[in-house]
Parts: structure tokens; sequence; C-alpha cells
């Protein structure tokens, strides 16, 4: 069964050698070889206005500039929206598993919720929404993700760990000569 699918590609750089933009262009090619019609809109290379004011946004026109993309959306019947934010809070959780998170600094469970919350929480909720060919890879992530919370709160109150944290004389903290 053929489908009408439209890749966005989100990413501000309009480099061809971005991973967002290499991802869209494989998807692309392997969609229109297994027979699906194919449209691509580039947000980065359209030069649109911006919106102003609310009564633009409620009940201005469509510019110009958006009309092919506005049609692209409706002769579309699968969107696939590839952007750089998920790759960017994946290295910002990453980041933090390998910093503050490694020190038990309070503010890496903070900075873990507001990262992931609306990154991989948000994402893997939307993908199930619109059925996603990529639900279930972002759900294992969040469940990743989770889990990671979980256990750093049952090892941040964990009397055994504590304890064996605080033993002086304890070999396994001291440097090697």
């Amino acid at each position: 069964m053929s489908r009408r699918i439209l890749i966005v590609i989100g990413h501000p750089d309009l480099s061809p050698d971005r991973l967002c933009r290499s991802l869209a262009k494989a998807y692309g090619e392997g969609a229109e070889k297994a027979g699906h019609a194919v449209r691509r809109v580039d947000l980065a290379a359209i030069d649109f206005p911006m919106l102003r004011t609310m009564q633009e946004f409620e009940h201005g026109a469509v510019p110009d500039e958006l009309k092919d993309a506005a049609d692209a959306i409706v002769w579309a019947e699968h969107i696939r929206v590839l952007g750089g934010y998920a790759l960017a809070t994946g290295v910002l959780l990453i980041a933090l598993a390998l910093t503050a998170f490694r020190s038990r600094q309070p503010i890496a469970v903070a900075g873990a919720l507001v990262g992931g919350a609306p990154a991989i929480g948000l994402m893997s909720v939307v993908n199930f929404m619109i059925d996603s060919d990529f639900k279930w890879p972002l759900f294992a992530c969040a469940l990743v993700w989770a889990l990671s919370l979980i256990m750093y709160r049952f090892e941040s109150y964990n009397p055994v760990l504590e304890q064996r944290q605080s033993q002086p004389g304890d070999k396994s903290k001291e440097p090697n000569p």
C-alpha cells in the first residue's frame, strides 16, 4: 500500500553533511524505493516572515513562502519531522551522566528532568500518538531515562552505599601511584 510521505527537515544548518539531513535523505530514498510518494520541506531553506502579533497568528493569511509547505502538510498521509533537538538533548543528558550524576550533585536530577521530560518523555508520547515508526526505540530511551532517575534516587538514599563511601582508608578511592 503506497503512502504519501512528507519529510520535514528542521535542522537550521543547510549543510548536507549534517546527521539530520543524511537521515532525511536515507529515509526519503528508502520510502521511494518502497513505492511511496515523498515530498520534502526544508525549514532552513524557507525565508518566511515571523508572526509579530496574536492577531497575525489567528487571522493572518498564510505567507506566500509557506504555501507550498502548507499544501504538502495537507497532501501527506504520514509526516516525519527530523531536527537537531533530540540529538542535542541526548548530548546534554550524557554530559550530565558523566559529570554531575557521578559526583552526586543534586542539580543533576533537575537537569535530567528539565532536559529529558520534554525531549525524551514528550517525544515518546507524541510518537505513539502519531503511530511513528520510531515509537518503540523512543520508548526504550524514555524507559532508560526514567530508570536512571529512579536508580539515582535509590542510590542517594541507600544507607549501605553511604556507609561504604564514608569509610576511611577505602583503597578503591585512593589514586593509583
